[in-house]
C-alpha cells in the first residue's frame, strides 16, 4: 500500500527542514498522530547525522523509527517503522522530501506500508481511507506549525484533554 502526498507551505526551506529532519524527534509536539516522541537512543545514525531515530506514542501504540537512509543534496530522508507494527503489517517506511519553491517550500511524502495476505490484503481499503485522513491531517498540522510558529487548534484541543 503506497500513500504520496504534496503540500506546498508558506515558510522558508529552513523552517521546513528544522521542523522535519533536525527536530525529528519532536513530532509529537506539534501533530495529532502523535502523542509524544522522543530520541531512539539505540538507533544508529546514517550518513553521519547525529539522530539515528525515534519512540513514538500514537494512538495506534509505541512505535520505534531508524533512520534508513538520508540524502543532504535532494534533501530527502527515509525511515523505517522498527517495531511495533500491527501484527497484519509486515514493514513500513516514510520518505519526506523538502523543496525549496521561490518563498514557499514543498513538502513531499511517500508512505509504503507491506501488508500481509490475512487480514492485511482485505483491510487494504479501510487501512488505506484511515492512513490518508491521518496524513492529510499531519500535513495541515505541519503546514499551521511552519506557517505561524503555533500548534495546530486540533493539537491544542488533543494535548489538553
Amino acid at each position: 500500500m503506497e500513500i504520496k502526498k504534496q503540500i506546498s507551505i508558506n515558510a522558508s526551506f529552513d523552517t521546513v527542514w528544522n521542523i522535519l529532519f533536525n527536530d525529528f524527534e519532536r513530532v509529537g509536539e506539534w501533530t495529532t498522530a502523535v502523542d509524544n516522541s522522543v530520541p531512539n537512543p539505540d538507533a544508529k545514525p546514517v550518513n553521519g547525522e547525529d539522530l539515528g531515530g525515534r519512540i513514538c506514542d500514537s494512538p495506534f501504540g509505541r512505535t520505534v523509527e531508524n533512520f534508513i537512509d538520508f540524502d543532504e543534496l535532494e534533501n530527502r530522508f527515509t525511515y523505517e517503522v522498527a517495531s511495533g507494527l500491527p501484527f497484519f503489517v509486515n514493514h513500513a517506511q516514510n520518505t519526506w522530501q523538502v523543496t525549496r519553491n521561490g518563498a514557499k517550500t514543498l513538502v513531499d511524502m511517500h508512505m509504503i506500508m507491506d501488508l500481509n495476505l490475512l487480514p492485511g490484503k482485505l483491510m487494504q481499503p479501510v487501512m488505506k481511507r484511515q492512513m490518508n485522513s491521518l496524513v492529510d491531517n499531519l500535513l495541515e498540522e505541519l503546514k499551521h506549525y511552519a506557517e505561524t510558529g503555533t500548534i495546530h487548534p486540533r493539537v491544542r484541543q488533543q494535548q489538553a484533554a
